[in-house]
């Protein structure tokens, strides 16, 4: 059986995440990753943030943009947009983002 790390979000949901999952995560070059989008220069990408967002750091989200040469959209949320409200903002971000490019 695979080892398991118990995790808890911010508003007390629990979940197991596996440790390869962890791994891969934490080893995970997405700033390395995202320029290679930007060398594509095909591609217009959209990074979207919560400002709630305990999961991933702000930092890192701003980095990959950078990265990919992509925007950043800051919006209302945590990592999972889980309030209605949150979720509509950056959905809204979103086809914002598509209908203008």
């Amino acid at each position: 059986m695979e080892k398991a790390i118990p995790r808890t979000e911010a508003d007390g949901t629990q979940w197991m995440m596996t440790y390869d999952d962890f791994s891969n995560r934490v080893g995970q070059d997405t700033a390395g990753f995202a320029s290679t989008i930007k060398g594509e220069g095909r591609v217009k990408l959209l990074c979207v943030h919560g400002r709630s967002d305990q999961t991933i750091p702000y930092s890192e989200s701003e980095e990959c943009a950078e990265a990919a040469g992509a925007e950043l959209a800051i919006v209302d949320g945590d990592h999972n947009w889980r309030k209605p409200a949150d979720a509509k903002q950056m959905i809204a971000a979103v086809v914002e983002f598509a209908t203008r490019t």
